[in-house]
């Protein structure tokens, strides 16, 4: 008995010298207090630009189209400051090869607003345009009309891409291979 007493003893105490030292190497100013720190550890990613492999009759066309791409990919990037930057060169682009004044208006809102779902809904309109512009434009090469059946509470969206990689510029990372090829245009 007198042995585990002993042993008790001296596992206390060894227990409490260790617990002493810990209070004597703290710091003073969180004495007792616990300290939050945030860590932001989420990393972006980027998704670079598809890259323009299609060639145009018309040069003009190829600009508007390639100021369409950067649209897109800033789309695709939930980057609402870099669409509103590439809708100014596509509303030159657009202006230039004489595209309507709907089209020209969504260009329009897409460069004033820094809200993304208003630049993501005006890219349906801009879509439409660009493919009716691309019809019969295509010298060689191709782009792909692409569909995300789920955009737009489920109504569906399409956009045009010079790759068959699916990067979806209506939900971005939130659902970035939602779609599929519908078709291409040559």
């Amino acid at each position: 008995m007198k042995i585990v007493k002993a042993t008790l003893l001296l596992a206390l105490s060894l227990t409490l010298s260790f617990c002493g030292n810990d209070k004597k190497s703290s710091n003073s100013e969180t004495d007792g207090a616990l300290e939050v720190v945030e860590v932001d550890t989420v990393e972006e990613t980027v998704y670079p630009e598809s890259t323009l492999t299609a060639k145009f009759k018309d040069e003009k066309i190829g600009v508007a189209y390639k100021a369409y791409s950067k649209l897109q990919n800033a789309l695709v990037n939930t980057n609402a400051k870099d669409a509103g930057v590439a809708a100014i060169a596509l509303n030159e682009a657009m202006g230039v090869v004489g595209a309507d004044d709907a089209v020209l208006v969504a260009v329009k809102n897409v460069a004033e607003t820094t809200d993304i779902e208003v630049q993501r809904k005006e890219f349906v309109v801009i879509t439409a345009a660009m493919e009716k512009m691309l019809a019969n434009s295509m010298d060689s090469g191709m782009v792909y009309k692409v569909y995300c059946p789920m955009a737009f509470n489920n109504t569906g969206g399409y956009w045009l891409s010079s790759d068959k990689q699916v990067q979806n510029p209506y939900f971005g990372d939130k659902m970035m291979r939602c779609g599929r090829v519908d078709s291409a245009i040559q």
